[in-house]
């Protein structure tokens, strides 16, 4: 039933785990070949900083707020531990209650690809720990720019339109600027796919 139910809302191709599944499984162009994350041919070094990143840090705690969230974390919250879903319950338990301002990064930077693994709500509210962990860590900056790359897939567009409906206009507009840093200083990897997202963001 679990099982059934994770995979209706996350299809194999999101479904993140610490397998380190690419992100370019998600090929939101459809024709983007898969590499390994810390690929050397795309630049993929665990520590580099964007060049603003003093900058947005500050536009970052500007633009969002820190109250505690205490809305479903995953679609499995309060679900058994299977091997399955053990990213999701750990997610759940220690993001529930939070704010985005108590995530260790450390904790980002082991779940770095699991932002997509929130429900729209959470994504909102704990969406400023991955971009502020994203400003040094190109890991994490990786699949967050991913997280706002649009997808062909059914339930996966509509997944991602939940997501952006959650997001204040402040929000989107600092994503905005975020990504507008990673298409003009980051590797050409995360380039072309913040150009992708920044085009999607348009009509949001």
């Amino acid at each position: 039933m679990l099982r059934r139910q994770w995979r209706s809302i996350h299809p194999p191709e999101a479904r993140i785990s610490r397998n380190l599944q690419s992100p370019a499984s998600t090929r939101p162009l459809g024709s983007i070949s898969a590499r390994k994350v810390c690929d050397p041919e795309v630049m993929c070094s665990a520590n580099r900083p964007l060049p603003d990143e003093a900058n947005l840090r500050v536009l970052i705690g500007n633009a969002f707020l820190t109250e505690p969230y205490n809305g479903p974390v995953t679609p499995v919250d309060g679900s058994e531990w299977t091997e399955e879903l053990d990213d999701a319950i750990e997610l759940w338990q220690s993001l529930s209650g939070k704010s985005w301002t108590e995530v260790p990064d450390e904790f980002v930077d082991r779940h770095y690809g699991s932002l997509v693994l929130l429900t729209p709500t959470a994504f909102a509210a704990f969406l400023p720990a991955w971009l502020s962990r994203s400003l040094l860590n190109s890991n994490v900056r990786e699949f967050t720019v991913y997280a706002f790359a649009p997808n062909s897939n059914r339930a996966l567009k509509e997944h991602w339109n939940a997501r952006m409906r959650c997001l204040l206009p402040q929000h989107v507009d600092c994503v905005r600027i975020f990504l507008s840093s990673v298409e003009e200083g980051d590797h050409a990897w995360n380039q072309n796919h913040a150009a992708i997202a920044l085009e999607a963001l348009a009509d949001v």
